[in-house]
């Protein structure tokens, strides 16, 4: 725990240290709200306009700021995996769709907090500070303990076989 606690820790203050740079500008002006507006427009069949990190539909506006990213919860999937028993090769694969997984998660979430303040405003504040965190969390703790599961179950019979020959 000690170890999760000292990288987690450690790689946010990385990611606070260029959050408000120009590399957090373009992860979040460039790859998170183009790739929401791509995905609204695509699944919502909305029309949304991008200006920076402002997401502008047809009833409202939505501001993607530092932590609405999700690097939070990307670093602490790296660090519980670094800091787990795996393989190396191991908790680099795991890292490598971990972060897939959540950068898809998250923008299922942002879509839904997009969704709700377009149509239904009065649930945003229910959905951005309790439903769509746990949304975050439990999805990063079911992919962690469904790696964990999946990275260290023996070989079948058959595997195991050939591993030998």
């Amino acid at each position: 725990m000690l170890i999760f606690f000292c990288l987690f820790i450690v790689m946010q203050q990385m990611w606070l240290s260029v959050a408000d740079t120009g590399v957090g500008a373009w992860w979040i002006n460039k790859v998170i709200t183009r790739t929401l507006a791509f995905t609204i427009g695509w699944l919502a069949d909305e029309q949304v306009t991008v200006a920076g990190s402002l997401l502008t539909g047809a009833h409202a506006s939505m501001n993607i700021a530092n932590g609405c990213d999700g690097v939070d919860m990307m670093l602490m999937l790296i660090a519980a995996l670094l800091s787990s028993t795996l393989s190396l090769r191991q908790k680099l694969l795991g890292a490598l769709y971990g972060l897939l997984f959540l950068f898809l998660i998250n923008q299922l979430r942002l879509l839904l907090l997009f969704e709700v303040l377009q149509h239904d405003r009065q649930y945003f504040t229910f959905t951005h500070g309790i439903l769509a965190p746990f949304l975050m969390l439990g999805a990063t703790g079911i992919f962690y303990a469904w790696w964990l599961a999946a990275s260290t179950q023996p070989l079948a019979d058959d595997e195991s076989i050939c591993a030998l020959q």
